[in-house]
């Protein structure tokens, strides 16, 4: 904020903020992040002094702290990518959907963040028909692959476009035995040799090394939860991941973890 702006009806100029920030950060910081938190600013924002007739112009000269607050927010948003951004409308809106800043429209059904979808049983819509898609581009190779040539294509090439999202959201019911299914089969062509479970276990125990979804999405979770319960203990979560971590320990899983 650059120096010599007028004050507002409080008196403190911007160059007041610079001398005293140290003193009064958090003070200010709790302040705004409480008026967004509530969606109202507080009455020193929003008010001029009255007292002066210029004041009642359409332009009045408000307070610091709310130029802070707007410089805040306008550097914030000049750093969005707007074009890799989507908009969504949450609750009721009165009088219309409000106007969105660089080209954006509002999107329903959901929006992604990190490839992962705001609606949770949007996730895995066309999830069988992908990794389908993808072992299809090897189904004429099969026959010329070795075991190890297919366990690769299977783990590195199918089965991983499923991490990033069992990472962070569970799967509906049934879908990852209908995607082992379609794993074991296209190693197999069809004809199943040896039982699946043969198949997952290391190639030095007689094993392929064949990924098993369950186990994978099961391994996910454990690691989600050694996080929440080594880490600071000022998380929002940690209460839930020592409730979960005991029902853990009563199923025997906590080896697993630790």
């Amino acid at each position: 904020m650059e120096n010599g702006w007028a004050s507002g009806i409080d008196g403190l100029p911007g160059e007041f903020y610079k001398a005293f920030w140290a003193v009064i950060e958090q003070d200010v910081l709790d302040v705004l992040r409480d008026s967004i938190r509530r969606g109202e600013l507080p009455l020193s924002c929003r008010r001029a002094d009255l007292t002066h007739l210029k004041n009642w112009r359409p332009v009045s000269l408000l307070c610091t702290d709310y130029k802070l607050l707007s410089k805040a927010l306008a550097s914030t948003l000049t750093k969005v990518n707007w074009t890799k951004s989507e908009a969504i409308l949450v609750g009721e809106w009165g009088g219309g959907q409000p106007t969105l800043p660089g080209g954006l429209a509002w999107k329903r059904g959901g929006f992604k963040y990190l490839g992962v979808n705001e609606f949770l049983n949007k996730n895995w819509e066309g999830f069988v028909e992908h990794v389908k898609g993808r072992l299809s581009r090897w189904k004429r190779l099969v026959p010329k692959m070795s075991y190890r040539g297919r366990t690769l294509v299977i783990n590195n090439l199918a089965a991983s476009s499923l991490w990033h999202k069992l990472a962070c959201v569970d799967p509906p019911p049934n879908l990852l035995a209908n995607i082992q299914a379609q794993l074991v089969d296209f190693f197999w062509e069809g004809l199943h040799w040896i039982p699946q479970s043969v198949l997952h276990l290391p190639k030095e125990e007689g094993g392929q090394g064949l990924v098993q979804l369950s186990s994978r999405a099961a391994a996910f979770r454990l690691q989600f939860m050694q996080r929440l319960l080594t880490g600071p203990r000022v998380l929002v979560w940690s209460a839930a991941a020592l409730d979960y971590y005991a029902q853990l320990k009563d199923w025997g899983w906590t080896e697993l973890c630790f």
